[in-house]
């Protein structure tokens, strides 16, 4: 019985602990600005916005697979 309770707990323990330990993911965030060639490799649409500073922002581009604006 003894022998069972600790094959279970070890199991436990190790099943438990990648879990445990693991941190949280860090991914780079998505650039607020692009240039207008990374705006439309990134099937992006290029149009005018007069709150931004250069008059220009992009719409649904994204850039290493995350959604960006500005250019």
């Amino acid at each position: 019985m003894r022998r069972l309770i600790a094959v279970l707990a070890v199991g436990a323990a190790a099943t438990a602990l990648p879990i445990v330990t693991a941190g949280p993911a860090v991914a780079t965030p998505a650039p607020r600005t692009v240039s207008m060639l990374d705006c439309l490799a990134g099937v992006g649409l290029i149009v005018l916005d007069p709150a931004s500073p250069t008059r220009l922002a992009c719409r649904f581009g994204t850039y290493n697979g995350r959604p960006v604006g500005g250019i």
